[in-house]
């Protein structure tokens, strides 16, 4: 039985990121991120245009930490739990079950992009 990224996350950081009307928001801008996203360490990093930075996964990484993303994303990235269900779908990962050794790269949301979508929808989301 294959469980849900929702049912494998801890908890913490600000609530927003943990509601279903959030993750609406940032599925609706996936392709935006992706789409402009950047490789780690290129050229073409800048800053106004990043939304996204895509990180090359080892074969040996991705062996090490097979069904472990949260894992991996802790101990080479320092990335808070609040953000791990952000990568995983930026990523095309549905669950910890499909980072394996076949993984060769991760997307990972600019923060400051995913604080401001995230102020963005508070502002809408409470005023309306």
């Amino acid at each position: 039985m294959t469980m849900s990224i929702l049912d494998t996350m801890q908890g913490g950081g600000d609530g927003v990121y943990y509601t279903d009307s959030f993750r609406a928001v940032f599925e609706d801008h996936i392709e935006y991120l992706r789409n402009n996203a950047v490789l780690a360490g290129g050229e073409n990093q800048s800053l106004q245009a990043r939304t996204a930075i895509i990180y090359p996964v080892s074969a040996e990484d991705a062996y090490w930490y097979r069904y472990r993303p949260y894992q991996y994303l802790s101990d080479k990235f320092n990335i808070e739990p609040e953000q791990w269900w952000f990568v995983l779908r930026l990523s095309r990962l549905s669950g910890p079950e499909l980072f394996n050794e076949t993984v060769r790269e991760i997307y990972v949301p600019d923060i400051t992009f995913l604080k401001q979508l995230a102020s963005t929808h508070m502002t809408t989301f409470t005023t309306v």
